[in-house]
């Protein structure tokens, strides 16, 4: 049996972690290619590839970011290969999984959650006696002459780490880590609940095992891998952990840049004085979630937050001078309209981080808030990415006037340019930074309609 494992990557310099992982943990029964395209490939020539491949089964990994050029791949497939098992996976398709089997009908089976045993007890039932009712975890579409039923069953057990296999240690990989961004994980789960976020739906935290670990980061870097970029929801939850990386990567780096998750108000003192004692300036970036500094917000998500020790911890890692730090903040949560919004944009921009991403509410399947859109009046698109259009109190016209000055800080701030005079600005000539991005987009709109050519 060919099997295929494929996804569509935001770019090109992506790569795909969860199908390493799947292919890693059943490569040993079975023939399993990875088949890596982006989002800007043209359907055609995605479906003209996977057809040379002549896949017997056909997975594809699932996001926001690619589910629907995915469907157009999977229904022009599903055409010109009709015996092909398509089957999909990735947290766009393991919520709402008979919403999709209906809405997509060239889709055979959806794995639901933790992939490598569902999946590779899939290929086993596919290449057998097909028992699919057998498979924890899979959800499938059953038919009996015209009639047609969805399945799902019981969830699978969460996995035991220190039995999947590594999925970094493919050599068909080794001559793109130059080029490429490698996603790596430490750990699963996260220990926080934030209501707008698929990690809260999941108790607890594991971790694999540190040696294989660092084994496996040893062998990144030595094959030439220049980006790693971690995936733990929260990096720094354990300490310890957390401590024991850092101090291995800072040892063997050889040039390499690692960027971690963290929450930042609960850095350790400690962890804080040792990075800025023995971590060489660059191999390490930072992305802290901020999100909002509004407490009834913070409050009605589920997010504890202390942000006074989350600025000390900011102002301390920027002022060693060695870690570039990336905050986000999210326009758009419960109780936040254009005035707190404002506020919370002032309050993180005070903190100077390298780079600020203001992002907008997406309604992600599974999560607590979109499951209680109605409490706060919530409207939103019904396709991905499901960006918020408005709510009870931030209408479509406040978010308009946000995303004006969301541009010129990606134009401005993030893209580094005029740094000391736009400093200058916000701090002596216009009331506050968010002011000054909202009065700069106002006068660029203005003046690129007075510059417009005629047609």
């Amino acid at each position: 049996m060919n099997v295929v494992l494929a996804t569509l990557n935001a770019k090109f310099i992506h790569t795909s972690l969860a199908l390493r992982c799947l292919k890693a943990y059943s490569e040993r029964d079975f023939h399993i290619e990875i088949a890596e395209y982006t989002i800007k490939d043209p359907p055609m020539n995605i479906v003209s590839d996977l057809f040379s491949r002549d896949p017997d089964v056909v997975g594809f990994s699932c996001y926001i970011w690619n589910i629907e050029e995915t469907i157009v791949v999977i229904d022009m497939l599903r055409k010109i290969k009709p015996s092909v098992k398509i089957v999909l996976g990735g947290p766009e398709v393991s919520y709402d999984t008979e919403y999709w089997l209906r809405r997509l009908p060239a889709v055979d089976c959806i794995v639901v959650g933790e992939g490598e045993e569902t999946f590779h007890h899939l290929l086993t039932e596919l290449q057998g006696e097909e028992k699919l009712h057998m498979v924890f975890g899979l959800a499938y579409r059953k038919r009996r002459g015209d009639e047609e039923e969805i399945i799902i069953n019981p969830p699978r057990p969460k996995l035991d780490l220190s039995r999947l296999p590594s999925p970094h240690r493919f050599p068909e990989d080794v001559a793109q880590l130059p080029n490429r961004v490698v996603y790596f994980e430490t750990s699963r789960g996260c220990p926080f609940m934030c209501q707008f976020c698929l990690s809260s739906i999941e108790v607890g935290v594991r971790y694999f095992d540190m040696e294989r670990t660092k084994a496996d980061l040893l062998y990144l870097i030595e094959s030439g891998a220049k980006l790693i970029k971690f995936v733990d929801r929260t990096f720094n939850i354990k300490r310890d952990y957390a401590l024991e990386i850092f101090k291995f990567l800072i040892e063997n780096h050889r040039g390499c840049v690692f960027q971690f998750e963290i929450t930042a108000d609960i850095m350790r003192p400690e962890v804080l004085d040792y990075l800025a004692k023995h971590a060489p300036p660059g191999i390490f970036r930072f992305e802290i979630g901020v999100q909002s500094t509004n407490d009834p917000t913070n409050e009605a998500v589920k997010r504890r937050q202390n942000f006074a020790k989350l600025s000390r911890t900011v102002t301390a890692i920027r002022e060693s001078g060695k870690i570039d730090q990336h905050l986000d903040l999210i326009a758009g949560l419960p109780h936040e309209d254009y005035d707190t919004f404002r506020k919370t944009f002032n309050d993180v921009f005070a903190l100077r981080p390298e780079e600020l991403q203001l992002g907008f509410l997406k309604m992600l399947r599974g999560t607590g808030l979109r499951h209680n859109a109605d409490k706060y009046g919530y409207i939103y698109m019904d396709r991905s990415p499901y960006e918020i259009l408005g709510n009870d109190v931030l209408p479509f016209s406040d978010i308009v006037r946000i995303k004006r000055v969301e541009d010129v800080l990606e134009k401005y701030w993030n893209a580094h340019r005029m740094d000391r005079t736009l400093l200058y600005l916000v701090d002596r000539v216009f009331e506050s930074p968010f002011d000054f991005s909202r009065r700069s987009a106002i006068t660029g709109r203005s003046g690129a309609g007075k510059n417009r050519p005629s047609a």
